[in-house]
């Protein structure tokens, strides 16, 4: 279900059950508005959607859910994240030991949390709807990461920075049923500025 006439273009033609690794470097891949849906429901607990192993990637249009990672970025650079819906998950976007990373006009829900990041450098995440009971975004033992203009209501915190240097923090609405709307723990250079905090009972 899967079609391109040049080998950069790709598009998902229909819905699928099961998971897609991307291993070409420089192409973009267009899910189509179908939706790559996992299995975490029967058991598979470590049911991984859609995975990058390339650089130079765009990912754009795809209904992610079901899995135990929907979409997953490690070791790699150049990735780009647009106009996807990451419905539930146990995580949404996870990105680990990797560089220049853009997740941007995403709608996620019901993950836990919608965006994990461990261990990379120079990723920005900017206008995205978050809404569930886990955390919207963690920020783990990484540097250089730009967290802004996100809508996120969250049962849990809104953004939480953990260990980690030169984080920026800005221009966020957060509603935080318990009050904590951004948390930051053991780290340098974080800074919060300009955000919407709302709690409520």
């Amino acid at each position: 279900p899967i079609s391109t006439v040049d080998k950069h273009y790709y598009k998902l033609t229909s819905d699928l059950l099961g998971s897609i690794v991307i291993e070409r470097s420089g192409i973009v891949f267009d899910g189509g508005g179908h939706v790559l849906a996992g299995r975490v429901a029967q058991g598979y607990a470590e049911d991984k959607g859609l995975v990058i192993q390339a650089s130079n990637i765009v990912v754009t249009g795809f209904k992610l859910q079901g899995f135990s990672k929907a979409l997953v970025i490690v070791d790699t650079s150049s990735v780009e994240v647009n106009k996807c819906t990451i419905i539930g998950n146990w995580m949404g976007v996870y990105i680990d030991r990797s560089s220049k990373i853009l997740v941007h006009n995403n709608t996620m829900r019901e993950n836990a949390p919608s965006i994990y990041l461990v261990n990379s450098t120079y990723v920005e995440a900017g206008r995205n709807i978050i809404e569930g009971r886990g955390a919207g975004i963690i920020i783990k033992n990484s540097s250089s990461a730009y967290i802004h203009t996100n809508a996120i209501h969250s049962k849990a915190r809104g953004v939480v920075v953990q260990h980690s240097d030169m984080v920026y923090v800005g221009g966020n609405k957060v509603l935080a049923p318990n009050g904590i709307g951004v948390s930051v723990e053991n780290s340098l250079r974080t800074y919060v500025f300009n955000n919407s905090l709302v709690g409520e009972e």
